[in-house]
């Protein structure tokens, strides 16, 4: 169970040590997008890393022949392997180079313009944790043009009536003021770094596979043949896992709270952000009612007659 529990709800077992291509073959048939199944296949590739060459054939294979939907979810599946793997050794690293240009080009050319969004994702994530090192720029070099441009960075339109910087007209011609800056963004951004730092804490305190092995084992082995002494070693060894997992769970706890801050702050901002919107409309109908409205002189077509009796007396 505190195997289980580590992972999210996968579990190593005994037969994992065996490995079988076709069987392999159909674990990466059924992927899916689902954080459950890339993290129980990735576990299980973790645990195969002597035959990671075979399994990053048979997954260029399947990237090949799936669509768009699987096409992504085989993506993320590499990149779940690819950062987990690099503690342990760069085979997987390697073996995944050696394909993903051919692999990419072959996904960004399909003309999924979400695919190929989420695709430009993957590679900026790679290139903001050193994925690949120097040899990502061959890798985008050898995709040029499929790769997704960048969305340009905008400033949004200012309200009207406002210079840059300048002070925007009160509704009912009043006097003008200086438009509040609101520190929201600031807090959304300052939230948003305390939920990375979280979820960091999370993953530096998540057990290695191999760590889990070690507990099946030791709790296997004390359950088949239940001597004193290996039940003893048993023992120790939970006691030992037991202080990790709740220092897990504690991380686990903090990240929850540090992303229920971010969205309440992402709430204020987007309710001060209305709040500037409807002023600025405010402003702008204010400005529009103290205009002129071009028609002349107010009673000017009642007062031609007027002049006409005049005249006749």
């Amino acid at each position: 169970k505190a195997a289980k529990a580590a992972r999210g709800g996968v579990r190593l077992r005994p037969s994992m040590a065996s490995f079988n291509k076709d069987a392999m073959a159909e674990k990466l048939a059924k992927v899916t997008a689902s954080q459950d199944s890339i993290e129980t296949i990735s576990t299980y590739c973790l645990f195969q890393r002597k035959n990671c060459a075979v399994i990053v054939a048979l997954w260029e294979r399947q990237l090949g022949k799936a669509d768009a939907t699987q096409q992504l979810a085989l993506l993320y599946l590499a990149n779940d392997i690819i950062q987990k793997s690099r503690k342990k050794g760069p085979e997987y690293t390697n073996e995944f180079f050696k394909v993903m240009a051919r692999s990419l080009r072959s996904v960004l050319s399909g003309g999924d313009a979400k695919l190929k969004v989420k695709t430009g994702r993957i590679i900026d994530v790679w290139g903001q944790r050193g994925i690949f090192g120097s040899r990502l720029d061959e890798l985008r070099e050898a995709l040029g043009e499929l790769l997704p441009s960048p969305a340009p960075k905008t400033e949004g339109p200012q309200p009207a009536g406002a210079s840059a910087g300048g002070p925007v007209a009160k509704a009912g011609g009043g006097p003008s003021r200086q438009a509040k800056s609101a520190p929201a963004g600031k807090v959304v951004s300052a939230r948003a770094q305390a939920v990375v730092s979280a979820a960091a804490a999370v993953d530096a305190l998540q057990a290695p596979d191999e760590e889990i092995a070690k507990v099946q084992v030791v709790l296997e082995a004390a359950l088949e043949a239940p001597t004193a002494a290996k039940c003893a070693e048993a023992g120790a060894f939970m006691e030992k896992y037991k202080t990790k997992l709740e220092a897990l769970v504690g991380a686990h706890e903090k990240y929850e709270a540090a992303l229920a801050a971010a969205l309440a702050a992402s709430r204020t901002a987007v309710e001060e952000a209305k709040g500037e919107i409807e002023n600025a409309m405010a402003a702008i109908e204010g400005v529009k009612n103290a205009a002129p409205d071009g028609d002349g002189a107010a009673g000017g077509d009642e007062a031609a007659p007027a002049e006409k009796r005049q005249r006749t007396e």
